[in-house]
């Protein structure tokens, strides 16, 4: 099984590509180039661990980028992680934010459908989705009620994508903040 990972350098994608190659998965992590060639969370992995990571160095907002690598790996799962989730930058620059979070998830969403229909996707989303839900907590049944009109917008394009006969596996899912060692 071949797994590719966007945002593999994060809190997350460093648990993630920790537990993908201990079942035996072939990993790739999409890093964002910089000039500092920081990996961020994957520093801390083991270096036997760091060796067996295929890493591909480019952004999601660039579309010919994604294309290509989802073209060549053609993972059986891909694990969309990658967005700015810093609030308060999100608020200083939206434009950026959108790129990010709606475009580049647009770009990875769009190489699957084009290049890898057979891959599975996990969209690490928010619980924006939810807005002001009625239960506590949330669940598959949940209905979605978003109080923001970029929330809304993403779930609209998500709704023509999802209806497309070719993209059919994809798993929309909204992360928990954990608290504690691991």
């Amino acid at each position: 099984m071949k797994a590719l990972i966007t945002g593999i350098t994060s809190y997350d994608g460093y648990f993630l590509s920790q537990f993908l190659s201990s079942k035996g998965y072939e990993v790739h992590g999409v890093i964002r180039r910089n000039s500092f060639k920081s990996f961020g969370n994957l520093s801390l992995l083991p270096d036997g661990l760091k060796k067996q990571i295929n890493l591909h160095e480019g952004d999601v907002k660039d579309t010919s980028f994604i294309n290509r690598v989802v073209s060549e790996v053609k993972p059986d799962e891909l694990y969309h992680l990658a967005a700015q989730s810093f609030v308060a930058y999100s608020f200083e620059n939206p434009p950026s934010t959108y790129d990010i979070n709606i475009g580049g998830t647009l770009n990875v969403v769009n190489a699957i459908r084009d290049y890898s229909p057979n891959t599975r996707l996990y969209f690490a989303a928010t619980s924006e989705l939810f807005g002001k839900p009625e239960t506590v907590p949330q669940n598959e049944n949940t209905p979605f009620r978003p109080q923001s009109l970029c929330v809304a917008y993403i779930m609209i394009k998500f709704g023509n994508l999802w209806s497309k006969p070719k993209l059919t596996k994809l798993l929309l899912m909204t992360n928990f903040i954990f608290l504690g060692e691991k």
